[in-house]
């Protein structure tokens, strides 16, 4: 626990898949129904927050352009971001012209409590966050990993110099190393158009 003017300040969760984790975790989230297996693979390959992955509508998407896009995120920016093919390709298959794109009630705990049952290891909706996270460190630039996660950009440096960085080309990065990492196909993997 940390102290901030004699307040009580929990200290931030670090939770995560790990990556040795990462195989048996696919395994079982494949097994779910198809719905639900593309929710939590959505969440560990966009980094997205539970509200706006269950906020988002198929019109959001732009299978032309291969990005989708957030409204009204945690820091009130409406931004685009690309989209991993590994998971528009599967969300393609269901595509609708309208509603939630993940439409079930609530968080999805029944079915991710049958994941921590089968892979031993307690992990929650954000935990996946946090794993796309320390995965895209590894191959992209910490400003990359910040634009990929929609934080708000509150250093005056980080502003002033901007992001030259193809966002397409980053997120095919962090999608072919979860891939490895969990033991999958890579080859597979195409590069995503360029996002403004």
């Amino acid at each position: 626990a940390l102290y901030n003017e004699g307040l009580h300040v929990s200290a931030p969760k670090q939770n995560r898949i790990e990556r040795e984790e990462l195989p048996a975790w696919f395994d079982a989230v494949e097994n779910l129904p198809t719905e639900y297996a593309e929710f939590f693979l959505w969440l560990l390959f966009t980094g997205t927050r539970l509200s706006e992955a269950k906020g988002l509508e198929w019109t959001d998407i732009d299978w032309r352009r291969r990005v989708y896009q957030l409204r009204d995120p945690k820091n009130r920016r409406d931004t685009t971001l690309p989209l991993p093919s590994y998971v528009g390709d599967r969300l393609k298959k269901r595509k609708a012209m309208s509603g939630k794109v993940f439409s079930f009630e609530g968080d999805a705990r029944y079915q991710r409590k049958k994941v921590i049952q089968i892979i031993d290891k307690n992990w929650a909706n954000h935990d996946l966050r946090r794993t796309f996270s320390g995965i895209a460190q590894a191959v992209c630039s910490y400003t990359s990993v910040k634009r990929l996660i929609n934080h708000a950009f509150t250093d005056i440096t980080e502003q002033y110099i901007g992001h030259s960085a193809d966002l397409g080309e980053e997120i095919t990065k962090v999608e072919r190393e979860i891939l490895r990492l969990a033991g999958r196909k890579v080859d597979n993997v195409v590069r995503l158009g360029v996002v403004g």
